[in-house]
């Protein structure tokens, strides 16, 4: 099981090893953002949690997924995280409802928005939560406590895919993934519905 960050880059570095035309797209770096970066991002987005903030200093963003996770708005313009967050955010189709929800999209499962809670009103600020895409009116679900918590989930289901990717039914890691789950997060019984699809 991945419990800190120190074996979540371990394991995202073994796995590109494995795959040397992705690696620069799913191995975790360090450092993050600069300072200066960072305070761009406090700057364009109020009250941005400390929480996410410290993990974008700390671990590079832009251009990395793990497994269907894209850990920045990819496919938004610019070349630096702020950049993207600004134009995701400008340009989200769901713009309202995250303002309604005060949430910023920083990312994305599949076509799914993923957001941070940045006051408390539907949500806890820090809270990472995933709205469904083909269902705008639906309320999001609360998947992290903290952006650290949401990483090392989406690490070890990864870890969990790479392990039973050439079982006969991938489904069997699904009780290991659970386990995580309880272990990590209690009560985010929200990933099993991931994993489902994800080792389907």
């Amino acid at each position: 099981m991945i419990t800190n960050f120190d074996e979540l880059i371990a394991y995202t570095t073994r796995l590109g090893d494995t795959m040397p035309a992705l690696y620069h797209s799913v191995v975790l770096k360090r450092p993050g953002c600069s300072l200066q970066e960072l305070e761009r991002i406090v700057t364009s987005f109020p009250n941005m949690p400390e929480s996410y903030l410290q993990v974008a200093g700390d671990i590079a963003l832009v251009g990395i997924a793990i497994g269907y996770f894209q850990l920045a708005p990819n496919s938004s313009q610019g070349d630096t995280l702020c950049d993207k967050l600004q134009d995701c955010n400008r340009n989200a189709g769901m713009k309202g409802r995250f303002q309604f929800d005060s949430v910023y999209q920083i990312g994305t499962w599949d076509a799914d928005p993923i957001c941070v809670a940045h006051q408390a009103k539907r949500y806890a600020p820090g809270q990472i939560v995933k709205y469904n895409a083909g269902n705008p009116n639906q309320d999001a679900v609360v998947l992290a406590e903290t952006y650290e918590q949401f990483l090392l989930l989406a690490g070890n289901l990864d870890m969990v895919r790479d392990t039973y990717a050439d079982a006969d039914d991938p489904s069997e890691g699904i009780p290991e993934f659970k386990t995580t789950v309880e272990n990590i997060a209690p009560g985010k019984d929200e990933w099993m519905a991931i994993a489902d699809t994800v080792l389907s």
